[in-house]
């Protein structure tokens, strides 16, 4: 004798993964859907009767309905290889989303007698893909025409900004006679070479946003570390700086190399421009691995950065924590946007009058 937990054992395993089951006897045409399957759709059990054709034409939403029938519009008595998910009709005349299975049940000889199969609510998990999927759909076109909107007022402020720069330039200074007006083209030409370099930046910025086809290569650490040394070496001559490289853990890397040159650049050349000047710089740049990633760090003993008042605009455009002639503040914002559009991140360690340590996590 079967104890009442047995008996009811088959609607506590459906109620507990909120399915549904239903059975079609082919040959006498008697159907019978589970306790559980009337209650999914809100109805008591027995309410209506289950029927095939009652559950493709009332039940299943019309835009569902191509799903359960084949090429010549019959419906699919073949049973469905693969879990499909519907809208089903409630009693309240709402629509809910199941995930449906069907199987045909064979006979001994091989002849279809039964089809069997569930539905699983799946509601709530659908309804927030189709409101993520549509958020992220509505956020790409306002990203399209951002980026467009980048484009064009690039491309127009550049066009205004080389024009001014090359009238400026037809100017010679001796052709200016008044001391007043000499001095305020001196002040415009300036004016002029600063806007087209700012338009650089944001042409470049524009750039690694909108980039979508970076194709990446294997790089070794070691060359481009030596390419940056080259572009660098009149500094490291005039401050004697001290430069250490290891890349013995993490040799290569597969990346984009305009991308990972201007990283080691930037970052080295932030090291030598912002050094102590009562000590040699000292320069530290190696590589490491770590699980599955893979990292750059580079260490300097130079001026550091307060990073309590400094944290969150220390990656900022235009940015700067020192005075130098050469500061503009748009190195480590470039950097920075290089390495995230690679789905990477960099963070800094430092502490005033002793140094820095960024670490670049690829």
């Amino acid at each position: 004798m079967k104890s009442p937990l047995e008996e009811n054992l088959y609607e506590i395993i459906l109620d507990a993964i909120n399915a549904g089951v239903w059975v079609w006897d082919i040959e006498s045409g008697a159907e019978w859907w589970s306790d559980k399957y009337y209650e999914l759709l809100g109805y008591e059990p027995g309410e209506i009767k289950p029927s095939y054709n009652a559950f493709l034409y009332e039940l299943v939403h019309p835009d569902d309905r191509h799903l359960l029938i084949d090429e010549h519009k019959t419906p699919i008595i073949t049973g469905i290889t693969a879990p499909i998910e519907i809208r089903l009709k409630q009693k309240d005349e709402s629509y809910r989303w199941f995930e449906a299975t069907g199987k045909l049940v064979l006979n001994k000889q091989g002849k279809p007698v039964k089809m069997t199969g569930s539905i699983i609510d799946r509601d709530v998990n659908k309804t927030l893909q189709i409101k993520l999927e549509h958020s992220i759909d509505v956020i790409s076109e306002q990203n399209k025409r951002l980026n467009n909107f980048a484009h064009i007022v690039s491309h127009n402020l550049r066009s205004h900004a080389g024009n001014m720069q090359a009238a400026l330039s037809l100017i010679e200074p001796d052709m200016v006679i008044n001391k007043d007006l000499h001095e305020n083209l001196t002040y415009l030409k300036n004016i002029s070479a600063s806007l087209n370099q700012t338009i650089d930046h944001l042409d470049e910025v524009v750039k690694i946003q909108t980039a979508t086809n970076l194709s990446k290569t294997n790089l070794k650490f070691q060359e481009i570390f030596e390419s940056a040394l080259l572009v660098l070496t009149p500094s490291v001559k005039q401050s004697k700086a001290q430069i250490n490289a290891d890349f013995t853990e993490c040799p290569q890397i597969k990346y984009v190399p305009a991308y990972l040159e201007s990283i080691v650049l930037n970052l080295l050349s932030n090291a030598l421009k912002y050094r102590h000047p009562q000590r040699v710089a000292e320069i530290s740049i190696k590589t490491f691995t770590k699980g599955r990633k893979k990292f750059l760090e580079i260490t300097d003993n130079g001026l550091g950065i307060d990073l309590v008042q400094n944290r969150d605009k220390l990656f900022g455009m235009y940015k700067v924590f020192h005075h130098h002639p050469d500061a503009k503040g748009i190195g480590l914002f470039i950097t920075k946007n290089q390495i995230e559009s690679l789905g990477g991140s960099i963070s800094v360690i430092s502490e005033p009058e002793k140094g820095s340590t960024f670490l670049v996590r690829f």
